[in-house]
């Protein structure tokens, strides 16, 4: 598909979290470039095929070459914006002016689907995220800024449409089936207008401060800066006891035990910008003092393509060469399909471990697990029921 080069101005809605937060990022962060990788190029062309189907109310061809996952994906994720639109028209990756809203001069920014419900006065503005990590869509800056604009540009002081609610949309088909839904009235999308004008205008000044916290710092390109290694090194301070031969947790009080384990998720992710850092510096170089590179171990040893016929061979001296291995029920149910006579007698057949009590944020909306009948005072925890 052909590919769109976009100008990214510094205040951005896809941004407005990290700069809401942290007026520094924005000085910290001029200059830099932003590297692709395969989970962003596989999210550009998700977003690609969503915008050629909502146009033209055809599946793309070049989809169909796709995975199925993808595809159910964005099927449903049109299905969605269509049905939500009731009728009317659906605005696809409509580009408005957002200086009006952050003072940034000639700024724009683009929603990926919007339809207004005129005779019901209302908006619905839908946000696309097609990576693997949970976006709440109450109070989500770059949602709002989406639905300001649209505002601004459709009905202006509500004059045109008299649009009175408006709906914000965020689709992560990779983390949840349905979309997350907010609703809002006017006045309360309105009552946003001064916060965000004054935390962009916080930005100008060169010595604009740096305030880190787990969103403004997640996609920050300038990551870690001082200020935030400062904030891990406060976070550990008190936890932990040097021994000759081990480091050991104190015994500390509940409270500062959840707090401290509530940061573990931002710590894990300035350590593991750090380390990327020092290898940059040291595969271009440079010193890092008390650092070097070393290999590592080699890959796992594989046949070369002109091999196969050499190794094939063997059969014929009674040595087996080939692996048989008996598919999952996962991979038998996307063959076979749910609702296939021969998956459905298979039920009986499969097993499956109970769901392991893991720990997580007092903030998440999963239903708290209490346990029943554990005596232990501690119960070891494995590296993947950890906060990370």
């Amino acid at each position: 598909m052909e590919k769109v080069i976009k100008i990214h101005f510094e205040r951005s809605a896809s941004k407005a979290a990290q700069w809401m937060r942290c007026p520094g990022s924005v000085n910290a962060q001029r200059g830099l470039q932003n590297k692709s990788n395969p989970a962003a190029e596989r999210g550009t062309l998700a977003h690609a095929y969503a915008e050629s189907w909502l146009k033209t109310r055809v599946k793309p061809d070049a989809l169909s070459r796709e995975d199925d996952l993808m595809q159910e994906h964005l099927e449903n994720y049109v299905n969605d914006v269509i049905r939500t639109a009731q009728g009317n028209p659906v605005h696809v990756e409509l580009e408005l002016p957002i200086a009006q809203i952050t003072a940034e001069d000639n700024a724009t920014s683009t929603a990926d689907a919007v339809s207004i419900l005129y005779g019901q006065k209302h908006l619905n503005v839908h946000d696309l995220k097609y990576g693997f990590d949970p976006v709440e869509v109450e109070g989500n800056e770059q949602a709002i800024v989406y639905a300001l604009m649209v505002l601004d540009e459709y009905d202006p002081d509500g004059l045109v449409y008299g649009i009175e609610t408006v709906s914000m949309f965020i689709h992560q088909p990779n983390v949840r089936s349905e979309p997350s839904v907010w609703t809002v009235n006017r006045g309360e999308l309105d009552s946003y207008r001064p916060r965000l004008l004054a935390a962009s205008l916080a930005t100008l000044p060169m010595d604009a401060p740096r305030i880190p916290g787990d969103k403004q710092c997640k996609y920050c390109l300038a990551k870690p800066c001082p200020e935030a290694l400062e904030r891990v090194t406060s976070a550990c301070e008190g936890m932990f006891v040097e021994h000759e031969d081990h480091t050991e947790i104190v015994q500390v009080s509940p409270e500062r035990l959840g707090e401290f384990i509530q940061m573990v998720p931002f710590i894990q992710d300035v350590i593991s910008a750090a380390q990327k850092r020092a290898f940059g510096l040291l595969m271009r170089q440079q010193q890092v003092p008390g650092l070097k590179l070393k290999l590592g171990r080699k890959g796992d040893r594989a046949w070369r393509p002109d091999a196969v016929g050499v190794v094939e061979s063997l059969e014929s001296n009674g040595i087996s060469v080939f692996n048989k291995k008996l598919k999952t029920p996962a991979e038998l149910e996307k063959l076979l399909g749910k609702k296939n006579g021969q998956w459905l007698a298979l039920q009986e057949y499969i097993q499956q471990s109970p769901a392991k009590p893991t720990l997580t944020l007092a903030t998440d909306k999963a239903r708290e697990y209490i346990p029943v009948g554990i005596e232990d005072d501690f119960v070891d925890l494995e590296d993947e029921d950890l906060i990370g």
